[in-house]
């Protein structure tokens, strides 16, 4: 017989904000997270990735699935601003819960 405490752990959704911070994103980094983790309180592990060069990216993946792209998809930024982003990036999350 499993213990309680196992059956109430709940795994966390990868959440992959990958961004340039040569253009100025690091905020906009910052401000998706706290964004997400204000819609959803410990239950995603955020993790912030970097670009080495200036590539004007600003990419959000859900468990490795790509949700979310400034670049490719002119989604512009997740802010509480940008509604149709913000459902996006969520139902993604929603969906990787279930």
């Amino acid at each position: 017989m499993e213990s309680k405490n196992n059956e109430d752990e709940e795994i966390k959704v990868k959440v992959t904000i990958q961004y340039c911070p040569g253009c100025g994103y690091a905020a906009k980094f910052n401000i998706a997270k706290v964004l997400l983790e204000d819609r959803f309180p410990d239950q995603l592990d955020i993790i912030g990735k970097k670009d080495a060069d200036k590539t004007e990216n600003f990419e959000i993946s859900v468990n490795g699935t790509l949700v979310h792209s400034k670049k490719t998809k002119n989604q512009g930024f997740l802010t509480v601003d940008n509604a149709e982003a913000e459902q996006t990036v969520c139902q993604a999350i929603i969906d990787a819960r279930k």
